[in-house]
């Protein structure tokens, strides 16, 4: 119900939701979940965190499984 309500107002709110990255973080045209500002328009902005070079190569790696996953179901 939060969502719902969060998405329905005119105040951005912040939320963890899956949605597409744009080049966020050095990501292209993969779904992740991330920290977002959402208004009633949807995502207003993916809010990016520092991440240790360590988390970087993990997800960096996730992008690469999504995508090659994505491949072979023909997606």
């Amino acid at each position: 119900m939060n969502m719902v309500r969060n998405v329905s107002g005119d105040a951005g709110s912040i939320m963890t939701i899956s949605s597409l990255h744009e080049g966020e973080c050095g990501i292209e045209d993969v779904c992740l979940s991330s920290l977002s500002i959402i208004d009633h328009m949807g995502v207003k902005s993916i809010i990016t965190q520092k991440l240790s070079d360590e988390e970087l190569k993990k997800l960096f790696y996730s992008e690469v499984v999504l995508k090659e996953t994505t491949k072979r179901v023909d997606l």
